[in-house]
C-alpha cells in the first residue's frame, strides 16, 4: 500500500457506510465481524448503535442509565440526526 487512505463510495442514501471488524476491549467485545457502520463526515467521531454488537436489550439499557449518570462522560447536541 503506497498511502493512508482508504476510498469508499457513497451509497444510493448519499451514505458512506463500510463493513468493519472491530475489538472493544472496555466492554469485553471480542472479534465483532462484518457489521455494517455509517461513517460521518460531519462529526469528529463515529457512534456505532451498541445493539448492533449484540448486547441484550438489559444490558444496553444499564449501560445507558450508567453513562447518564457518569459525570466524565460527555453529553453533547448532536445536530444533524435523523430519527429513525
Amino acid at each position: 500500500m503506497m498511502n493512508k487512505f482508504i476510498l469508499l463510495e457513497m451509497n444510493h442514501r448519499n451514505e458512506i457506510r463500510a463493513d468493519v471488524n472491530m475489538t472493544i476491549k472496555s466492554l469485553g467485545i471480542t472479534e465483532i465481524e462484518n457489521i455494517n457502520v455509517k461513517i460521518d463526515t460531519g462529526c469528529p467521531y463515529t457512534s456505532i448503535p451498541v445493539k448492533k454488537l449484540g448486547i441484550s436489550n438489559e444490558k444496553a439499557r444499564q449501560m445507558k442509565m450508567a453513562d447518564c449518570v457518569n459525570p466524565v462522560i460527555r453529553k453533547e447536541i448532536s445536530f444533524g440526526v435523523k430519527p429513525t
